[in-house]
């Protein structure tokens, strides 16, 4: 289990993770998630109810962990017409205020130094494995393969480092699932977890520092309040130095809810008191005149001044495509990303009610024109539930 306040997690033992293009409505009644449930393999943060896992003395902890575990089950119906659901589920607990209202530091955005943030990007991008021990890692994606094509040669430089994955990777989708070979959603579920474990192994990652939060794939949106405040939980657990995202870029509607959810769990972790951790980026893909882009940023001209791109020495290209060649189902995928370099930049301040860039997203080509909008839909509702600000 974890540890809260100064500690390091546990280690435990439990299963790895795996994509989709497309939102689908879940069912409204999921039961409220346990932050941390071991089992075989890889870290799975999960859905057991019987105890709380973490307990803290901190004001921020109880807060939150009340939020967790006695609310998330109505998040979707937070935001309904109270006519919907014939009651307020956060004012039954938390009264009028929602569930942060004990916490009284103002809810704001929070910027590092930039040349603190720069020298710690250096060091984040530097070869010399002595300046990378003493700096905790926490990389936080949507799925698993999001890691290795971002960071995969960077992986095996990281001296304490973890992954954690929001989705699984199986999407709910049954022509997806039969496509890949599966019959069952939890069978693709379930390769895409042996994948991961099997690259992981390559970049040098122990089994223990490997957390799944086990979203179905392409759902994350579905969830953004309760997603954020596992990762909000997470950062505050681990205390990283470092949280390595993706960028608000369009690209798939779970990077964008992976990014929010970084973002989010920063701020509140700043209105809580704490410290948040220097948040950077890694690459991924986006739409740019109707064509994907692979390898390259969203243009931000604040952050672009800081981009690093990382020339990978032979070996570094080798093991890479090692890790790439793990990932048996995504196979077609993969091939359009290639080995010779890595890029990284320190995450800009996003506004995730306004579109991440004018034209067609990138989700946007797959079937629905609209799905820009109602992923922004979404992030308004979450924005609501954790009364944060907007811009």
């Amino acid at each position: 289990m974890f540890h809260t306040g100064g500690g390091r997690p546990e280690r435990m033992s439990d299963t790895p993770p795996p994509r989709s293009e497309f939102l689908t409505e879940i069912p409204q009644q999921s039961p409220p998630p346990q932050l941390v449930t071991p089992i075989p393999r890889i870290v799975r943060a999960s859905t057991v109810t019987d105890e709380l896992p973490i307990v803290s003395p901190t004001e921020r902890h109880v807060v939150r962990l009340a939020a967790i575990e006695s609310q998330i089950r109505w998040m979707g119906e937070a935001t309904l017409p109270r006519s919907a659901t014939g009651m307020s589920p956060w004012r039954t607990v938390f009264g009028e205020q929602g569930p942060f209202a004990i916490i009284k530091r103002k809810a704001g955005r929070f910027r590092l130094p930039r040349a603190f943030k720069n020298e710690l990007l250096d060091r984040f991008c530097s070869t010399d494995n002595a300046g990378q021990s003493t700096l905790t890692t926490l990389i936080v994606v949507a799925h698993p393969d999001d890691e290795s094509i971002g960071a995969g040669a960077r992986l095996r430089h990281l001296g304490d480092a973890y992954v954690i994955d929001v989705t699984d990777g199986a999407p709910r989708d049954d022509s997806c699932v039969l496509r890949h070979g599966y019959q069952k959603r939890e069978e693709y579920a379930e390769a895409r977890r042996r994948e991961l474990h099997d690259a992981m192994v390559i970049a040098g990652l122990p089994e223990d520092r490997l957390i799944s939060l086990d979203f179905v794939d392409g759902e994350a949106t579905l969830r953004l309040a309760e997603l954020c405040l596992k990762v909000t939980e997470l950062i505050d657990s681990i205390r990283p130095d470092v949280v390595l995202t993706h960028p608000y870029e369009g690209g798939h509607t779970d990077h964008d809810a992976t990014a929010f959810a970084v973002h989010l769990a920063c701020g509140v972790l700043r209105r809580e008191g704490a410290s948040p951790p220097a948040v950077f980026e890694l690459t991924s893909y986006h739409a740019r005149d109707g064509q994907k882009v692979v390898q390259e940023f969203l243009p931000h001209a604040r952050a672009d001044r800081g981009q690093r791109k990382v020339t990978l020495s032979e070996e570094d290209r080798g093991i890479k495509q090692r890790i790439f060649e793990c990932f048996g189902t995504q196979r077609t995928v993969l091939e359009k990303f290639g080995t010779e370099f890595e890029k990284f930049r320190p995450a800009p301040r996003y506004v995730f009610t306004q579109p991440p860039h004018a034209g067609t997203l990138n989700y946007e080509l797959y079937g629905d024109p609209d799905r820009g909008k109602t992923w922004r839909e979404y992030a308004e509702r979450a924005l609501r539930i954790l009364r944060m600000r907007r811009g």
